[in-house]
């Protein structure tokens, strides 16, 4: 039984609206564990998105390396819902 929705599936679903309210598709990777990151990637690598919004919960945070590596190997612009993910140079 789900009471509620948990603060991601909220911040996803208004990410989403407003998406859809500007003409953006969003192809929603959801991850619950380490090795769904694999399957992300594998359906990023069949669909190439435009951009990557990494929306943050402990595992993201914690695999954030993989998803930084994957967006900059494809010269993909990031969106992150931190600032201290993002990187930048001197």
């Amino acid at each position: 039984m789900i009471f509620g929705k948990d603060s991601m599936t909220l911040r996803y679903e208004a990410s989403a609206k407003v998406a859809q309210a500007v003409g953006v598709v969003v192809q929603a990777l959801g991850v619950r564990d380490p090795n769904d990151f694999d399957d992300a990637f594998v359906a990023m690598n069949h669909e190439p998105p435009d951009a990557i919004l990494m929306v943050n919960d402990a595992l993201t945070v914690l695999n954030r390396k993989r998803i930084f590596d994957f967006a900059i190997e494809r010269r993909l612009p990031a969106m992150y819902e931190y600032s201290f993910l993002v990187a930048t140079e001197d």
